[in-house]
């Protein structure tokens, strides 16, 4: 589907989404008064997602208040307000937590004066900004991070399909709907080591150059001693502290955004399963250091891409361990069963990466081969038949 297609059909679903879930809040008498609990704000977390939900909320909100009667200053500045909220809320959608935030504090400050102005309300302003926030608190952080989280598994869920999509005989219920409850997020322990790690490499080295001379082609090696010596600095390098967790997987879905790292607060942990650390950091530290050990393999690597071939004699990484601390880092967890066995796979909860060893379907094995020698006997049978064998 053409983008702009797509992105005008988006706005247009949400915006109608919009418009019903406020008609069944007025039918609730949930919509109206100081205090209004609309359960179309929870569609504000939109932006987290797509930026087509900005119109989309935006329109949906002035025909809402447009339909249900609203005042003329409530239809203008109601959606600007919810404007407003949905464009800071898109420009915040890398702090999940603060995504719900712009459409309370926008309505906060602007719906009580509407409300006075349009409606007549004689509440102090700073009652009718504590009456519309707890509205909007209910709105948009309870019933808008149900939503967020929902359809957060489903991006995480669609996000392997896209991973897998292309394996053939792949089984045909792989990351089905139906699947989902499968799906679980979870806060990984991991433990971040800052190591500082010295390198020291001896060896030879030659380049190679050919040319053409008359009827023969020359060759010249040459051959070089050549030594590395440097420091290097890693910080969170990361190691997943828990014993049931892969580490193979773990390992595999680096890197995290680290710069997004922040003091643990218990509510990160709402619609998350924290998994408890089960192994302490001298115990791992063997393994940061190994990951050091790689990362400046291939940073001397590139220091010898000059050469044609390199052969050390002397090749030594010693990692010492600056700082280490503790740290939940996202994952969601897909457990496929097929044929009494379960497979499992993981995606990064900040990238998206997603990993993980995908069964194959015997039946689509079958149904291949049989397809494919029938067509083959099939074709064989027509071209002796044309060229009168039979």
């Amino acid at each position: 589907m053409n983008k702009k297609v797509l992105f005008i059909t988006q706005a247009a679903v949400i915006a109608a989404l919009y418009v019903v879930l406020t008609y069944v809040a007025a039918l609730l008498g949930l919509s109206s008064g100081a205090i209004q609990v609309r359960f179309s704000e929870a569609l504000t977390v939109l932006p987290y997602f797509i930026p087509s939900a900005i119109p989309g909320v935006t329109i949906g909100c002035f025909l809402a208040n447009l339909l249900t009667g609203g005042a003329v200053l409530d239809i203008v500045f109601g959606s600007i307000a919810t404007l407003i909220g949905a464009v800071c809320s898109y420009l915040l959608r890398k702090h999940k937590w603060l995504v719900p935030l712009p459409p309370i504090i926008a309505n906060v400050i602007i719906v009580p004066w509407v409300l006075q102005t349009a409606y007549g309300f004689t509440d102090a302003y700073w009652y009718l900004m504590l009456t519309v926030g707890a509205g909007e608190v209910i709105s948009c952080y309870i019933f808008g991070m149900i939503l967020l989280f929902a359809l957060d598994k489903h991006k995480a869920l669609d996000l392997l399909k896209e991973k897998f999509a292309k394996q053939m005989f792949l089984p045909g219920n792989f990351c089905a709907a139906s699947t989902i409850e499968s799906m679980q997020g979870l806060y990984v322990p991991f433990w971040m080591y800052d190591l500082h790690t010295h390198v020291h490499f001896e060896g030879e080295a030659d380049k190679v150059r050919t040319w053409d001379e008359d009827d023969y082609e020359c060759t010249e090696t040459s051959t070089y001693r050549i030594l590395r010596d440097f420091d290097v600095d890693y910080d969170k390098i990361p190691v997943d502290a828990s014993k049931v967790m892969p580490d193979k997987m773990m390992d595999l879905m680096e890197p995290y955004k680290y710069g997004e790292l922040g003091d643990f607060d218990a509510k990160y942990l709402s619609g998350f399963q924290a998994e408890v650390y089960d192994e302490d950091k001298n115990t791992l530290l063997p393994r940061a250091k190994k990951k050091a050990d790689k990362y400046s393999q291939k940073y001397l690597s590139s220091y010898n891409v000059e050469y044609d071939a390199v052969r050390p004699t002397v090749n030594d990484k010693k990692s010492t361990e600056k700082e280490s601390f503790y740290s939940f880092l996202p994952v969601w967890r897909y457990v496929y069963r097929y044929q009494g066995k379960n497979y499992e796979f993981y995606v990064n909860g900040q990238t998206g990466k997603a990993v993980g060893e995908a069964p194959t379907s015997t039946g689509k094995i079958i149904a291949w081969f049989i397809a494919v020698f029938g067509s083959l006997f099939f074709t064989v049978e027509m071209l002796l038949y044309l060229l009168g064998v039979l």
